[in-house]
């Protein structure tokens, strides 16, 4: 492919390309505002929408841990339960049925 270009084309692409990175930023974010959030539950605030929320680990198996073997789960839950707390006010429609720590697949 050999399509040559003059240095008035390449100076107007390089403006262009250089307006669209620094002033169509937002423009790229669709929908971003971390001021407001727009999060929508599937019950559409109309009905209650039951939500299991289940912690997966296997503390008997490093591997399972892994990238963090020394993970405090307990932590760790607590950790979740606080960002879901924050959040509380967003989430008002939905229910967490289920709140507990799985550690092998026949509990589930």
């Amino acid at each position: 492919m050999k399509k040559e270009i003059n240095r008035r084309e390449f100076i107007q692409l390089t403006v262009a390309g250089s307006a669209l990175c620094i002033g169509g930023s937002s423009i790229l974010a669709f929908g971003a505002n971390p001021k407001a959030s727009r999060l929508i539950s599937p019950g559409c605030r109309r009905s209650k929408v039951k939500v299991a929320r289940i912690y997966m680990a296997n503390p008997t198996n490093p591997w399972s841990l892994w990238p963090k073997p020394n993970l405090d789960l307990e932590g760790e839950i607590r950790f979740y339960e606080g960002q879901f707390a924050k959040l509380k006010g967003e989430l008002y429609d939905v229910e967490f049925a289920v709140d507990e720590l799985v550690t092998s697949a026949e509990q589930v």
